[in-house]
């Protein structure tokens, strides 16, 4: 019994542990070269298991088995909806939910690589800078800039400021072309290449784990 004691308190702290760490757990594993994708659900399966690993040490405490499945399974619920609470899963996050759009002159519009079309003073647009951040740093050589659909300085500023430096900002020259292709939701994320007539384009929900993969592969081939 001490023993199980023991493996209890070893699993707790390891549970608590990596849903403090969860976020920083996800930023790390790109870093040696894992997909988005796993990354982003690796500390989700790590916090599972270690979920059910210690309901099942809990319900050991328990005489009577019908008790002891009920214990299981609700201790499992429980800290599944805690765990899941301090750490959500978002509308979008594995996404790669794309349209192809068809513009004339695409340069004139876009500019070359991936473009993410932020309007001054969205919340949502800056909450994306550490998507950017993290692309430019595993795919070097895919050029980003942030394109704003109207001058507002200290705003462009406020981006300079947290962006990797490498990571261009520009205010459109063809705000009305631009909207007409990709509509008035904000952020929206264009990719335009060489390798493709056509635009890409992803909407805020459309751009996750999946659309980072995707663009990771595309640039390495």
């Amino acid at each position: 019994m001490k023993k199980t004691i023991s493996v209890l308190i070893i699993v707790l702290i390891c549970l608590v542990g990596s849903l403090i760490f969860h976020n920083p757990i996800e930023h790390f594993l790109p870093q040696i070269q894992f997909s988005w994708t796993f990354s982003k659900l690796a500390p989700y399966v790590l916090e599972f298991i270690l979920i059910v690993w210690l309901s099942m040490l809990m319900a050991k405490f328990i005489q009577k088995l019908a008790l002891r499945k009920f214990v299981l399974i609700a201790s499992i619920l429980l800290l599944c909806g805690i765990a899941f609470a301090i750490n959500p899963i978002y509308e979008g996050d594995f996404a790669h939910t794309y349209q192809e759009v068809v513009v004339s002159n695409k340069d004139a519009v876009f500019p070359r690589g991936l473009a993410m079309i932020a309007l001054p003073g969205c919340p949502y647009c800056l909450e994306r800078v550490n998507t950017l951040n993290d692309l430019k740093d595993h795919v070097s050589n895919l050029p980003i800039t942030v394109v704003f659909t109207g001058a507002d300085s200290s705003v462009i500023e406020g981006y300079r400021s947290v962006l990797n430096p490498e990571i261009r900002l520009e205010v459109s020259a063809n705000k009305n072309l631009l909207l007409q292709a990709v509509g008035e939701s904000f952020p929206s994320f264009v990719l335009n290449s060489d390798k493709y007539p056509i635009v890409y384009h992803w909407s805020q929900t459309g751009f996750g784990t999946g659309a980072m993969d995707w663009l990771a592969s595309q640039e390495k081939n």
